[in-house]
């Protein structure tokens, strides 16, 4: 029974090594009238982009809701910074998922207003990224202005023109010369650029290394704010922790 009570209380810590703990965060708020809020923002480990947030102006005091049509800006410290601005504009709506290409180009875009999670803040560029059940897409925006666009990217199935079932698989990868352009416009697209550009992917890692180098930031920068990464080491520690408090347990058990 000894036995078998310990290894409740070992599962019952579960929980507390847990990838991004949800629960109430230091943070803050920007109005839309550039009013400053501060206190406390519920992080919920958001999968998808929050359309709305909890706040509180102090620990144990009462809740309200915040949205997009509240807020412009809101960061929460969950001993690294997360931070999500809001964007009103076209959003892509065409599926990119490789096990459900349209058979046609499908360029449709619904207007919204959503907040982008900032992935990276530069001297040139800002980095963001924007998932909802249908997929991942990424914005950039670029000095002075700083008003984010979509990086297009696009997968179809082209069938040929008599109609046949044969066809081939198109990929528009429009977000590279996107990017090429934005390196050009601020003087950074060197040869290795060129090609850091002309080999990616359309994924988070790979769009940051690349902002990174037109924003001049190095990797041992880029490691010190990239949230992700933060978060894998924690679950890494938290693991371990988990394994030595269990090993520890089954040997005074078996002993």
């Amino acid at each position: 029974m000894k036995y078998f009570y310990r290894l409740i209380f070992i599962f019952s810590l579960l929980p507390l090594f847990s990838f991004g703990q949800i629960g109430y965060y230091p943070g803050y708020a920007v109005t839309l009238k550039n009013d400053t809020l501060r206190g406390y923002i519920d992080y919920k480990n958001w999968e998808n982009n929050p359309r709305v947030i909890s706040f509180k102006s102090e620990a144990q005091g009462q809740s309200r809701k915040l949205t997009v049509q509240d807020i412009k800006h809101f960061s929460i410290d969950i001993g690294s910074l997360l931070e999500f601005e809001r964007y009103e504009g076209p959003i892509s709506m065409d599926k990119t998922n490789i096990q459900q290409l349209p058979s046609a180009r499908d360029s449709v875009y619904q207007q919204d207003t959503v907040f982008l999670k900032v992935m990276q803040k530069g001297k040139n560029v800002v980095l963001y990224s924007y998932d909802d059940n249908l997929k991942t897409r990424f914005f950039i925006a670029g000095k002075p202005e700083f008003k984010p666009a979509e990086l297009t990217y696009r997968i179809y199935y082209n069938t040929n023109s008599t109609g046949s079932a044969d066809g081939r698989t198109v990929y528009e990868n429009t977000y590279k010369k996107q990017l090429l352009i934005l390196s050009e416009q601020y003087n950074v697209l060197d040869e290795p650029l060129q090609i850091l550009i002309g080999k990616s992917s359309y994924k988070d890692f790979e769009l940051v290394a690349i902002c990174s180098k037109i924003n001049g930031i190095s990797e041992k920068d880029i490691t010190k704010t990239n949230h992700e990464k933060k978060q894998t080491v924690k679950l890494v520690l938290a693991v371990l922790l988990f394994l030595l408090i269990a090993y520890g347990v089954f040997d005074k058990t078996v002993h």
